[in-house]
């Protein structure tokens, strides 16, 4: 909750745990969202774990995640998923029947690759 910055107007909207960065630790990704504004970009939050088990904020993006919600305050995606596996974060997304397609894309350490 350290790294919410104000939790009155933000909230965590999905979290996922695993080892990014090969150390044997587990690392913490979040999906920050504003609460008072569905149209607010979302930010993803990379928190690697020390040796002393707290935890550091590694990275944030603001472009990584798409927004929840159309102007007309439609929701894109039906599902949103994120997990880190093998030490790269997976993010999907399922568009809703005629609304939107389906994107994946996995980070890791050396960047971004979009599939």
């Amino acid at each position: 909750m350290d790294f919410i910055v104000d939790p009155t107007v933000f909230e965590i909207q999905y979290e996922t745990k695993g080892d990014l960065n090969a150390d044997g630790l587990s690392d913490i990704v979040m999906v920050r969202r504003d609460k008072t504004n569905k149209m607010a970009i979302r930010s993803i939050l990379v928190l690697l774990q020390n040796k002393d088990k707290s935890y550091r904020l590694d990275k944030i993006s603001n472009l990584l995640m798409p927004v929840e919600f159309n102007k007309d305050g439609s929701k894109i995606y039906g599902t949103e998923d994120i997990n880190i596996v093998n030490g790269e974060l997976h993010l999907n997304f399922y568009g809703l029947a005629g609304v939107q397609g389906n994107i994946w894309g996995i980070l890791n350490i050396l960047g971004m690759i979009w599939c």
